[in-house]
């Protein structure tokens, strides 16, 4: 079994109890000190899983919280805390809020999961306005007004209420551009309202961008820090 899983903990005595019971479950770990950290790891090495510990989580900034909330829903991840001064440790599914073992964690959901890591280009916490529609024409009864929650050079994330099942493509207007040619955007994940406590919507993966656009991108990203380093 070649498990490599990724240990989120500010507490060294919290964290070494941690890695005894992943290392128990045959796994590998690395790990890092502060939500922030979280990116830096997973740039340079791919990951089957993550384990939080709770009070480093309680501690974090909202908007640390928020910079890595994508990264916690797309990999396999438990939410940990030590019991007392033991070896105990007790552990709640991220996306479930279950309790589960660590064992278990490790063999039933960091297994099955192709290690992976995330691209260099961090996503940056920029609201755009943006007319969100299925239809490139942007009719009025079908067309939404939005706000990107973060975009990179590649695509963003659209807040969004709308059903989006079974869709594939959609097209956006930004607003803040000066030109506003409509972009075709490929769906690549669909949150759905009420279904988790994530903010809804969809990521999209820019696929008809205009010179002018990928440049306006570019400028903007450019000069604005990273929201996660």
């Amino acid at each position: 079994m070649n498990i490599r899983v990724l240990i989120i903990s500010d507490n060294e005595e919290a964290c070494a109890a941690y890695r005894r019971a992943a290392e128990s479950a045959g796994a590998c770990c690395d790990s890092v000190s502060s939500l922030a950290d979280i990116h830096r790891a997973l740039v340079q090495t791919p990951y089957n899983g993550l384990l939080l510990d709770v009070v480093t989580g309680i501690k974090a900034s909202h908007s640390e919280r928020a910079r890595v909330q994508d990264i916690l829903e797309i990999f396999p991840t438990i939410r940990l805390k030590r019991g007392g001064q033991g070896e105990n440790v007790r552990a709640l599914l991220l996306s479930t809020n279950q309790g589960i073992s660590v064992e278990e964690f490790i063999t039933s959901h960091c297994l099955p999961f192709k290690a992976r890591g995330i691209r260099r280009n961090p996503r940056i916490g920029l609201h755009f306005n943006v007319l969100l529609s299925p239809r490139e024409d942007f009719p009025a009864e079908d067309t939404e007004k939005t706000v990107t929650m973060d975009i990179a050079r590649g695509g963003c994330f659209l807040y969004s209420t709308r059903r989006w099942e079974g869709t594939e493509t959609a097209w956006i207007q930004i607003l803040e551009f000066e030109e506003r040619t409509p972009i075709r955007v490929e769906i690549c994940r669909h949150i759905p309202w009420g279904k988790s406590l994530a903010v809804p919507g969809i990521g999209a993966k820019f696929a008809g961008l205009s010179a002018g656009q990928t440049e306006a991108i570019r400028l903007m990203l450019d000069s604005r820090p990273a929201t996660l380093s």
